[in-house]
């Protein structure tokens, strides 16, 4: 009777050894669709995933990552919050929720969650970076720019904390420290279509739209299906009077990322409408 109980434990513990398997499987392949920008896949793979192992955190906070991109709040937030219910240390957890609560206007809220992200690591960038954010949103700019100041001391090699910061000095109308601050973000790293956007929106703004172009084509030099980078194309041909152009790059990057569509609505309408009456 002993080894007969001896010899079910073991097939027990086989099985869940097996199932831990399967369950991280299915977690490895929501990373991959949310990488690759397939959140209903992502979203499906995590729900999956959670269904497996209920009792942990980061099947909640993968989910919540996903329902942040799709612009899903009020249920991101509910992701983030099971998340560290499951695991009251959960860093990442803290400092997504406190994104969240930046996009709702809930700024307290936010800030707690950041400082409490920061009670656990105190030298996490991300943190730093999303509470430089918080500051900006409550009109808080020199707070804001010290905060991303204490992110670059902390690692210099960082490029989003360069971007950041260089945000805001554009939004401060010093467009000089700006593009000084994202030249060395893509410096850093040259292979990023967010910097590369991120400075194009830049040059689209000041009316350097040769510049733009040349920065959106890098974007989609590394990642040829990036829908931001198509529809800043378009507004930059638009600026410049090209309005096939415009259509054309605006119409295809909506369709490559359907939530583009909110931001160039009115570019769209507008070069629509100024194609048809040269056509005339």
């Amino acid at each position: 009777m002993k080894k007969l109980l001896v010899f079910s434990l073991i097939l027990l513990n086989g099985y869940i050894l097996f199932s831990q398997q399967d369950a991280e499987e299915i977690y490895q392949k929501g990373t991959d669709a949310f990488e690759s920008k397939n959140f209903a896949a992502a979203r499906e793979y995590f729900d999956e995933y959670i269904k497996m192992c209920p009792d942990s955190a980061k099947g909640y906070y993968s989910k919540g990552e996903v329902l942040l991109m799709t612009q899903e709040l009020e249920n991101a937030l509910d992701a983030f919050s099971e998340a560290i219910i499951k695991d009251t240390s959960y860093l990442r957890a803290y400092s997504s929720r406190g994104v969240i609560y930046v996009l709702l206007n809930q700024t307290n809220n936010a800030f707690r969650d950041f400082r409490k992200a920061l009670e656990i690591d105190p030298n996490d960038m991300i943190t730093y970076n999303a509470m430089g954010i918080a500051y900006s949103q409550v009109g808080k700019m020199d707070e804001a720019i010290s905060t991303l100041n204490t992110a670059i001391a902390i690692d210099p090699s960082y490029p989003e904390s360069y971007r950041n910061r260089g945000l805001l000095y554009f939004y401060k109308g010093d467009t000089l420290k700006a593009l000084t601050d994202l030249n060395k973000a893509i410096e850093l790293n040259a292979n990023s279509a967010v910097l590369y956007n991120t400075r194009g929106g830049l040059f689209n703004v000041i009316g350097e739209y040769a510049k733009a172009l040349n920065d959106f084509d890098k974007a989609l030099e590394v990642d040829p299906s990036n829908g931001e980078a198509y529809c800043r194309k378009g507004v930059a041909y638009l600026k410049l009077g090209v309005y096939d152009k415009a259509v054309e790059y605006m119409e295809k990057g909506i369709k490559l990322e359907p939530l583009m569509e909110e931001n160039v609505k009115d570019y769209l309408k507008e070069a629509k409408k100024k194609l048809a009456k040269k056509n005339k």
